[in-house]
């Protein structure tokens, strides 16, 4: 859930079977920062840390032969089953969690509650 949300936020997850993976995805189109609150309960066995990958820049801003101050910036990142993450704005970030096969299934899918918007999102 984004303090303060509004139409210029978004989140979703996808969960990777194939690679053990759950993404999480975040953006903010808003020119100012937000808090993004992610649920991470549903899931055991959280590893500590993830890769969070980031772009962001101003909005007339672009790349070009000559100079290209929009790049992607990864990091490590602490991971929890309630954490909250800085949405820059004007970005999209990326939060890779490589999960153990404990994860909870639920009617035959993993899902991940994430308070967005006071709604439900789906890993199948």
């Amino acid at each position: 859930k984004f303090e303060g949300a509004d139409k210029f936020q978004g989140a979703s997850c996808v969960l990777n079977t194939e690679k053990g993976e759950l993404y999480i995805k975040v953006v903010n189109a808003a020119a100012e920062a937000k808090q993004a609150n992610i649920n991470l309960s549903r899931f055991k066995n959280l590893p500590a840390k993830a890769t969070m990958t980031t772009i962001s820049g101003q909005p007339d801003v672009e790349n070009n032969y000559e100079v290209q101050p929009i790049a992607p910036v990864t990091k490590e990142v602490n991971i929890s089953k309630k954490m909250n993450i800085t949405a820059e704005p004007s970005s999209c970030s990326v939060i890779r969690i490589k999960l153990s096969y404990s994860v909870i299934w639920l009617f035959g899918r993993a899902v991940l509650w994430m308070s967005f918007h006071n709604r439900k999102a789906d890993c199948r």
